[in-house]
């Protein structure tokens, strides 16, 4: 379902949560320099806004804060922050705000209620939009990310979405106001679109320059053969070692294999 402003010169929160897996980097670089008459999405340093609404957050508290990114120092951070302080006080305009992470483990769930509030001062509504993919498909792109980033994570459960457990406190906190949970498939997107789909829901009046993200994937074949490769490897070498000799690997099997790694939907269950 799609949920329009009553007013036009309501001012609406879109929280862009994720999840991650779910198209969200392509929302973000999309969405970067958007803005119209009525919305806008937050220019950060980075398109993705998870680590500078975390660390507004662990100010609030006076927890120290941290850099999310690299070549960000931490006066960066602090003037970030204070930009989006002043853009929630004296903005006019509708705010989109996107973090994938938001709905995972590295934003503590005591943090989303105050966040959510303390929004909810500065818009007359605050709506949440969170993309979902199937468990089974999640799981193989989630395994695929992994194989090359973190080589050591083959276990199935590692990997399992845990969608209740990650979005239960987003569910109970938007209640009051509006969540918007969409199936991540082009059957339920308008136009059967991601981007055009986000786009409705948040009311943007033009489109955007679309920057689709694509990540390449290795084949049944060679992803048996890095599993294998890191086993063989075992406790010989150090971790930044074996990361470096498993993404050569990975350079070198991209291509190799004609067989599309899948997952055993019974092996998830």
């Amino acid at each position: 379902q799609y949920t329009e402003c009553e007013s036009d010169m309501a001012r609406t929160l879109y929280l862009h949560l994720g999840m991650n897996k779910s198209g969200s980097t392509t929302i973000q670089r999309s969405f970067y320099n958007y803005s119209d008459s009525r919305l806008s999405y937050f220019r950060a340093n980075s398109s993705n806004h998870f680590g500078l609404l975390l660390n507004r957050w662990r100010r609030s508290c006076g927890l120290p804060i941290e850099s999310t990114e690299k070549g960000l120092s931490l006066s960066m951070v602090e003037l970030e922050i204070d930009r989006l302080n002043d853009e929630l006080e004296n903005g006019e305009k509708s705010l989109i705000l996107s973090g994938e992470a938001l709905s995972g483990w590295r934003f503590p769930s005591e943090a989303i209620e105050p966040t959510v509030l303390d929004f909810a001062q500065h818009f007359d509504e605050v709506v949440g939009i969170a993309y979902i993919r199937e468990p089974v498909s999640y799981i193989r792109s989630s395994m695929q990310q992994h194989v090359k980033r973190f080589p050591g994570r083959f276990d199935l459960n590692f990997h399992y979405p845990h969608y209740k457990r990650r979005l239960g406190c987003w569910v109970a906190v938007l209640s009051e106001w509006d969540l918007q949970l969409v199936p991540f498939s082009r059957e339920y997107f308008h136009n059967q679109d991601l981007i055009s789909d986000f786009e409705l829901r948040v009311g943007a009046e033009q489109s955007v320059k679309r920057r689709n993200i694509e990540n390449s994937s290795l084949s049944a074949e060679a992803f048996s053969l890095m599993w294998k490769y890191h086993k063989d490897l075992g406790s010989r070498y150090t971790k930044d070692e074996k990361l470096l000799l498993m993404k050569r690997a990975e350079y070198l099997l991209m291509d190799y294999g004609s067989r599309n790694f899948e997952i055993s939907e019974e092996k998830c269950r």
